[in-house]
């Protein structure tokens, strides 16, 4: 994703992407970070399978670390 804008606010800086993300770096302002962290759901992302439970039971076996 090309870099669009790159704007230096002395103690941040604040980077805009071509996709609409945007990356902020460094000792960033406390009303953006209070906007950020309302924001921040992270049980949002949830990881869902839908197949049978021997396949889920099959994936958990074979992601499970091998005991020696």
């Amino acid at each position: 994703m090309p870099l669009i804008k790159e704007i230096d606010h002395g103690d941040w800086v604040e980077r805009i992407y071509s996709n609409g993300m945007v990356a902020r770096e460094g000792n960033i302002p406390e009303h953006l970070q209070h906007e950020f962290y309302t924001n921040y759901n992270p049980s949002a992302a949830r990881i869902v399978h839908r197949g049978s439970p021997e396949a889920l039971i099959e994936l958990a076996e074979k992601l499970r670390p091998q005991e020696e």
